[in-house]
């Protein structure tokens, strides 16, 4: 059973999202499976995003349907072509940038963000790096999701942040 009560310190709004959203995906057969049932994996990845938002100076407009995003957290312009972005936000260390490939849509580019327990502004979230999506499938299996392809970077392996920062207009 999901935990619905807001934990201390956290943003009750987000949370609520972050329930919603995780009572949706248990629906689905493929994370039914899914051992943490708890609503935090979904709050840490609101918060990633809502980070990245301040970091590049736009209003962020989570999904509010609880539906999720499909992978797709921005679009960003780059030398003229519209990209699209997928922040993932872990608390795990060492930081390690994963994503599930067999994803319904696969972002153009992967943003890695560490969120820290007890952070409560969005400005101290700290951003690891970022890498293209050619990157990310040329890189080592994990086997983080059993039944579902995943790929791994290591934060050694990944972009620096400030060049991806430079080239956003």
């Amino acid at each position: 059973m999901v935990e619905v009560t807001c934990p201390v310190g956290l943003d009750p709004s987000l949370w609520d999202l972050a329930v919603s959203r995780r009572e949706i995906s248990l629906t689905y057969p493929s994370h039914r499976e899914t051992p943490d049932a708890s609503p935090i994996r979904e709050y840490i990845g609101l918060r990633g995003e809502e980070a990245f938002a301040v970091l590049i100076g736009r209003r962020w407009f989570p999904n509010m349907s609880g539906r999720g995003d499909n992978g797709i957290d921005f679009r960003v312009h780059i030398e003229g072509r519209l990209y699209s972005l997928d922040v993932k936000t872990t608390m795990r260390r060492p930081p390690v940038l994963r994503v599930c490939t067999s994803a319904r849509r696969l972002a153009s580019l992967y943003v890695l963000a560490f969120w820290t327990e007890g952070v409560r502004r969005p400005e101290d979230i700290a951003f690891i790096g970022w890498a293209t999506r050619p990157e990310v499938l040329a890189a080592p299996d994990c086997n983080d999701w059993p039944g579902h392809p995943c790929k791994a970077l290591q934060a050694g392996k990944l972009r620096k942040m400030i060049h991806l920062l430079d080239m956003i207009e």
